[in-house]
């Protein structure tokens, strides 16, 4: 019976624990100035070689999320297992028109030019 109890615990982690924004590492909060440009010196290193440094958004997780600019960003963390939501930082949301392939923001429901009218499809696009 152990085993069955331990089972939803593991359904949960592969299925995701929820969707959560990463958050960019932030910088240090120590008063001591050469520990500031220290972090300071870091973070551009980082940047100049093409790190990117998130931590997982996931309140009960906030582990260091590190890849390389060039490879293909994480999907999930790789501690927790949420779902990694990049929308705002390298993914954006648009609306397209399945008829003409317009696009529109995400405020708009149905494209103007069509009678009767056409709904729009949700279209995420990376930055």
């Amino acid at each position: 019976m152990a085993n069955s109890n331990s089972k939803p615990d593991d359904t949960k982690i592969k299925d995701g624990l929820g969707r959560y924004k990463p958050i960019k590492r932030p910088s240090a909060d120590i008063d001591n100035p050469l520990v500031k440009m220290l972090d300071s010196i870091v973070n551009g290193l980082e940047q100049s070689m093409g790190k990117r440094t998130y931590l997982c958004g996931n309140p009960d997780c906030g582990t260091l999320i590190i890849f390389h600019k060039n490879e293909q960003r994480p999907l999930v963390c790789h501690k927790c297992g949420s779902e990694i939501d990049w929308e705002g930082e390298y993914i954006s949301r648009i609306k397209v028109c399945p008829k003409c392939s317009k696009e529109y923001d995400t405020n708009a429901n149905y494209c103007p030019f069509h009678s009767p009218p056409v709904s729009l499809l949700e279209k995420e696009v990376e930055k």
